[in-house]
């Protein structure tokens, strides 16, 4: 979320920072061995063995969820945590999911309601597979710094730090830092794409072998002139018609958006073009003409699975 805007949640009154909000209804973790340790920090939730050394960094791995389904995933998640000893976190209550995914949030953040921290790379890869398993068929919204694990509608990962560690820039911001390939400390990128550090690969998917695509980009017919607005909602763009008429493009994501009444983009979108609809056919001309609403679901470069 925008710097200014986070200490405009905690409080109705007041300027607050946002780890002081409220985090409405708490999730509860399934059951945990003796020993586990449980900590709040802002709105998150850390569980971990007692004895557990977190390493700096490595592999993460990010559990999205719906907002109907966030428990019953956390239920899902701490169980595998809990086989395989990993430590991880997770959003502490129903109001931190809503404000982490709301239209205003941070899109390199939002996405990610559970974050796991596996100590080695065939642990990660592990833990990848059994909760690609385990959650099969369960969609949430896209971890857009993130890539997602094989078939997975809800199950990411990326490379970056596992500790907090800071360096200020030359402007005097705060950078997140981690251990390159090298041992040299670089910045821990956090993009609204996946970024991975130079001279590290991706091992849990094979490189893509075909060139990016040239030439110009058109979705169903309409071709792509330029980005109007980004937000964590999804998207507003110019396109222009097979006519050659100026076309706007709005974008709603699926699980992400919400707003204090627990309803996503996607949802308020549908509403939004069936009361333009209902409008125009009154009154055409009062209201921009909805031509189409449709689905569509971009094709992701897949991991590898193994077997």
């Amino acid at each position: 979320m925008a710097a200014d805007m986070s200490f405009l949640i905690a409080d109705r009154d007041f300027y607050a920072p946002l780890d002081t909000v409220d985090p409405g209804p708490r999730y509860h973790a399934g059951p945990l061995p003796a020993g586990w340790l449980r900590r709040e920090t802002g709105i998150w939730t850390y569980w971990e063995p007692e004895a557990a050394v977190l390493a700096d960094s490595g592999w993460k791995v990010h559990v999205a969820s719906s907002f109907a389904n966030a428990q019953f995933v956390l239920a899902v998640v701490s169980a595998v945590c809990a086989e395989f000893g990993v430590p991880f976190k997770h959003l502490t209550g129903r109001r931190s999911f809503l404000i982490l995914h709301g239209k205003h949030a941070a899109r390199v953040q939002a996405g990610k309601f559970c974050a796991l921290y596996p100590s080695t790379r065939d642990s990660a890869e592990l833990l990848l597979r059994r909760l690609a398993e385990e959650l099969s068929g369960i969609s949430g919204p896209y971890v857009l710094t993130d890539r997602r694990f094989g078939d997975s509608e809800c199950v990411s990962y990326r490379y970056g730090g596992f500790q907090r560690r800071l360096q200020v820039d030359a402007e005097g911001y705060p950078v997140h830092i981690v251990a390159g390939p090298d041992g040299q400390l670089i910045e821990d990128k956090r993009e609204p794409r996946f970024v991975l550090p130079a001279g590290m690969s991706d091992p849990f998917r094979a490189e893509a072998s075909t060139p990016a695509a040239r030439g110009p980009v058109v979705l169903r017919g309409y071709t792509y002139e330029k980005v109007l607005q980004h937000s964590n909602a999804g998207g507003a763009y110019r396109f222009t018609s097979d006519q050659g008429e100026p076309v706007f493009i709005k974008e709603a994501k699926s699980h992400n958006g919400y707003t204090d009444d627990g309803a996503d983009a996607k949802g308020r979108l549908n509403a939004e073009c069936l009361t333009l609809r209902a409008i125009h056919g009154r009154a055409p001309g009062l209201c921009p003409k909805p031509i189409e609403l449709f689905e569509y679901q971009r094709s992701y470069p897949r991991s590898r699975r193994g077997r």
